[in-house]
């Protein structure tokens, strides 16, 4: 649990800092869209049994720098 959800309301837990205020909030907000957008990209080219959906799902994960 983020230890500043009680104090700013912040509900996204992907953030380490130590400290956090409302521009820090914005930044995880981002960031949690992105590992939303990454996974849900990485479930289409698993789920996947076409060839070159996967290699297109896989070159857009490169270019996120997301590929494993």
């Amino acid at each position: 649990m983020n230890p500043w959800h009680e104090s700013l309301g912040c509900e996204v837990n992907v953030c380490s800092a130590t400290e956090c205020n409302g521009i820090r909030m914005s930044f995880c907000a981002l960031r949690k869209a992105y590992l939303e957008r990454v996974a849900y990209i990485k479930l289409l080219r698993d789920t996947t049994k076409l060839n070159f959906l996967k290699d297109g799902y896989t070159k857009i994960l490169q270019g996120m720098e997301a590929d494993e």
